[in-house]
């Protein structure tokens, strides 16, 4: 029996979910690796404590994002966390705030490290909420997104 709130968080198949029912989702993926295409924006593991956030997160699926977000295993231990964005494609205030709260709940010690992330989010994160205490952002992309990034990120991926 079940005597508090429960969290399910689960992954979709591209292949069986119709792409209208996708975006009002937030999928996260505990597996490494695996290149499958899926259009809802995800969060996905590369490697212990550390994940990839693709595709946009905003007020359509702002509350998945935050549940997903506190139950990172990182999250709840305390430890630093390492969150590449180079593949995130948008985020609005909503998601920063997710963000920069995260980043804030950590214990002494802990952080949030927001690797690749494009100048555009940086200065975002600068006019909504200034500097964060326990966000770390490592590896800004330049402004003119054609360029590539010299950042590699654990799995293979860039």
């Amino acid at each position: 029996m079940v005597t508090g709130s429960l969290l399910a968080l689960r992954g979709h198949d591209s292949v069986l979910v119709d792409a209208p029912t996708m975006p009002g989702e937030f999928a996260v993926h505990h597996l490494r690796g695996g290149h499958a295409r899926v259009d809802a924006p995800r969060l996905q593991a590369l490697e212990e404590d550390t994940w990839a956030l693709r595709g946009q997160v905003d007020m359509v699926n702002i509350r998945g994002f935050e549940r997903a977000v506190a139950a990172l295993p990182g999250a709840i231990r305390g430890t630093t966390l390492h969150m590449w964005v180079d593949q995130l494609e948008f985020i609005d205030v909503a998601g920063l705030g997710c963000l920069a709260g995260l980043a804030g709940r950590l214990p002494a010690g802990g952080r949030l490290v927001l690797h690749a992330p494009p100048a555009r989010l940086v200065k975002m994160i600068s006019l909504a909420f200034g500097p964060v205490p326990g966000l770390e952002l490592s590896g800004v992309q330049p402004s003119d997104p054609e360029r590539p990034g010299s950042s590699r990120r654990p799995g293979g991926g860039r």
